[in-house]
Order: C-alpha cells, then sequence, then structure tokens
C-alpha cells in the first residue's frame, strides 16, 4: 500500500493506493473537525455520521471518536476530510 497526506486546520487529505486483489482498512482522522464531511475524488462518502455507499471500491464505513474508518477495495482512492456544515 501507497500513502501520501496533508492536513490544514480545517481539512485531511489521503491518497492511497491499494494493491489489486487486496483489501483495507482506511483511518482518516477527525481531529477537531467532528462532525465531518468526507468525499472520495469528489463524491460524498462519509455524511450525517452515516457511510453514503455508491464509491466504487468501498463497502462501508464506522466512526470512532477519534476517526472514520473506511472498508476498501483495491484501487487508488483520495479522500478530503473537512468539518460538516
Amino acid at each position: 500500500m501507497v500513502s501520501s497526506w496533508r492536513r490544514t486546520p480545517d481539512s485531511f487529505h489521503l491518497e492511497v493506493t491499494i494493491p489489486v486483489g487486496s483489501q483495507a482498512e482506511i483511518h482518516l482522522p477527525k481531529s477537531n473537525l467532528d462532525p465531518v464531511l468526507a468525499t472520495e475524488s469528489g463524491r460524498v462518502v462519509w455524511k450525517d455520521n452515516a457511510f453514503q455507499p455508491g464509491a466504487p471500491g468501498l463497502a462501508g464505513a464506522r466512526q470512532t471518536a477519534a476517526e472514520v474508518v473506511f472498508e476498501a477495495g483495491s484501487g487508488t482512492y483520495q479522500f478530503d476530510l473537512s468539518p460538516a456544515h
């Protein structure tokens, strides 16, 4: 798996590639952004404290006090996490 990330005071961006034939959990830290909105390649995948289905490769998600965790199959993903408004 290959990843890179960047963080600002009000956002978090993660690019990750999961190898063919693999699955992974992708952990996005919420920091002080609770409640959060998460997008993957521009598509909303987490809103109103719930997984928003429909993004290719993402099977589901859950939330903990500190992060949003996505279940993902092989592929390249670009996540953006920001405060929900």
